[in-house]
């Protein structure tokens, strides 16, 4: 069910990627402004290299090591959602291009629904 949701209802943004992750949700909101200054500045801010970070500090652990193995199982459903919405992510690219290329802008009327 949560990847149906995610695929309806979602435009899904990457932490990696944030600079393309706040393109995708200004074109598809209609937030994007380039006379506005302000949200420029603050976009600018947050795909910097300072501020593109998880704020919450978390011990380093070693792909493979016997901690990755415990999370990885204990956290199995949250992997396979995010290898989803990293395929999703794709699949968004194409069809925002898509709209975009067909009508100025990325707007429609429903989420993003790949098919």
């Amino acid at each position: 069910i949560a990847k149906e949701v995610l695929r309806r209802k979602f435009v899904v943004g990457l932490m990696s990627d944030m600079a393309e992750s706040l393109e995708r949700f200004d074109r598809y909101f209609g937030w994007y402004d380039p006379t506005n200054v302000e949200a420029m500045q603050c976009k600018d801010q947050l795909t910097s290299k300072k501020g593109a970070v998880n704020s919450n500090k978390h011990a380093r652990v070693e792909e493979g090591s016997p901690a990755w193995e415990g999370l990885a199982r204990h956290n199995e459903l949250d992997l396979e959602l995010y290898d989803y919405v990293l395929e999703l992510w794709e699949a968004q690219r194409h069809i925002l291009e898509m709209q975009r290329d067909s009508s100025g802008s990325a707007q429609a009327s429903d989420a993003v629904a790949t098919e």
